[in-house]
């Protein structure tokens, strides 16, 4: 029994084999999925930043148009209260 029989050297070498290409194939996958996962990742952040600045750009015009808006109805009540005090004015004259 000094010497190892044929099939257990077919069995170690096929073994040896598998376990190699399965451990190449694993390591080969791992780094092409870093790749993909980095160029995903890349792609959110370009996304984000170009969602953040077109909402910032958005909200500033909003602001804009809301101040407008705020002054033209300030304007709004200035004039209605001068025609109302126009015409208690009439009216007390009239009297």
């Amino acid at each position: 029994m000094d010497r190892i029989p044929d099939n257990v050297m077919i069995a170690v070498a096929t073994a040896i084999f598998v376990g190699g290409s399965v451990w190449g194939l694993a390591w080969w996958l791992s780094g092409q999925f870093s790749t993909l996962r980095h160029l995903v990742y890349e792609q959110i952040q370009k996304t984000e930043i170009s969602i953040v600045s077109k909402l910032e750009y958005h909200e500033k015009h909003d602001d804009t148009r809301f101040d407008d808006l705020k002054r033209d109805i300030w304007e709004i009540r200035i004039k209605q209260a001068g025609n109302t005090a126009n015409i208690r004015d009439l009216e007390r004259k009239e009297q």
